[in-house]
């Protein structure tokens, strides 16, 4: 499926889709994380996983399967989770936090939710062999800011951290509970 230039409204019936958003701020969704591959394309472009109760775990996916996201929404109709390591949140985002400018990082995602999702953010694994640096570890930087870092937002800002490096950060909407 292929979107075009402007804004897409793209969905994935699950299974394996193959979905390219092309220019333009697209909403790509999919049931499920059977998919083949996702490039959102340019602009600032949005992954919602739709469902009730699901577990998505993008830690268990190769990391080529999702290109130039900016956002995931895990809202769905129910209680959601979302599992994501440095991997995901580097090989998914194209470095344009231009919808994340309180980002330390140009690894940015912007991670969407209500009351009763959760995310769970895994520590740095240096070598993808299931081994953590104890280094670098998720830190939150910012509680209850918007996009830009202004005071009274809806988000609380988490950045990875290895020594005095950020590596990536992630903005999670503040009703989710992070794990």
């Amino acid at each position: 499926m292929n979107g075009a230039l402007g804004n897409d409204t793209l969905s994935g019936g699950g299974g394996a889709d193959s979905i390219r958003g092309g220019a333009g701020d697209d909403m790509i969704s999919v049931p499920d994380l059977a998919f083949r591959s996702i490039d959102g394309g340019g602009g600032s472009d949005t992954l919602a996983l739709l469902g009730s109760g699901q577990s998505f775990d993008f830690t268990a996916l190769a990391d080529n399967r999702l290109s130039s996201i900016e956002a995931v929404n895990i809202t769905g109709s129910g209680n959601n989770s979302l599992t994501l390591g440095f991997a995901d949140v580097a090989a998914m985002t194209d470095g344009d936090s231009f919808i994340f400018p309180a980002a330390n990082s140009h690894h940015a995602l912007v991670v969407d939710g209500n009351a009763g999702d959760s995310l769970t953010l895994q520590n740095y694994d240096p070598d993808g062999a299931g081994g953590v640096d104890a280094a670098a570890c998720w830190t939150l930087v910012h509680a209850d800011v918007g996009l830009d870092g202004s005071a009274g937002g809806a988000y609380d800002i988490y950045d990875l951290v290895r020594g005095s490096t950020v590596l990536a950060s992630v903005a999670m909407d503040a009703d989710i509970l992070k794990v």
